[in-house]
């Protein structure tokens, strides 16, 4: 009963990130962030092509892992590295955003979450590439979408 109860409540974590993470996607598409076919919804309001894309990831994750034949131990460490990454970035903002205790807080806790980021060494170096390369995208896609509104105002003129 005790394993059962363990799997279900596994399955039922495992069920709310992939649909959170679906709902992320469905979100930065209707934004226009992603390619907008990925902002349709189902007639009860399901992101299915969004939680497609989510499934297939995991499907390729998956078999890669098993292909590649990863150990369970060092993937435990990368996702520490994931959280302590987001957890670090948090505490940044909350070191720009705060005031008083609660900035020296935050920049204690910075502090911390910097120790435990170069701890981990390379299992965190991808999240910091991927961060990296996701930033430098944005930006260059920001800046994209500014020239051609800008050729556009010239054009009208």
């Amino acid at each position: 009963l005790v394993a059962v109860l363990g799997y279900l409540s596994c399955f039922a974590s495992i069920n709310i990130y992939l649909q959170g993470f679906a709902r992320l996607i469905w979100s930065m598409a209707r934004e226009g962030k992603l390619p907008v076919s990925l902002a349709r919804l189902t007639a009860r309001g399901a992101p299915l092509r969004a939680l497609s894309l989510v499934l297939a990831i995991c499907l390729v994750c998956i078999t890669l892992i098993i292909w590649l034949r990863l150990p369970l131990d060092e993937l435990i460490r990368y996702a520490n590295g994931n959280f302590v990454l987001v957890y670090l970035l948090c505490m940044a903002a909350g070191w720009r955003l705060l005031g008083g205790v609660g900035k020296g807080l935050a920049g204690v806790s910075v502090l911390l979450c910097a120790l435990v980021l170069v701890a981990l060494a390379s299992q965190v170096l991808y999240a910091v590439v991927l961060s990296l390369g996701y930033g430098c995208f944005s930006l260059w896609r920001r800046r994209r979408r500014r020239s051609a509104s800008d050729e556009g105002v010239c054009a009208i003129k």
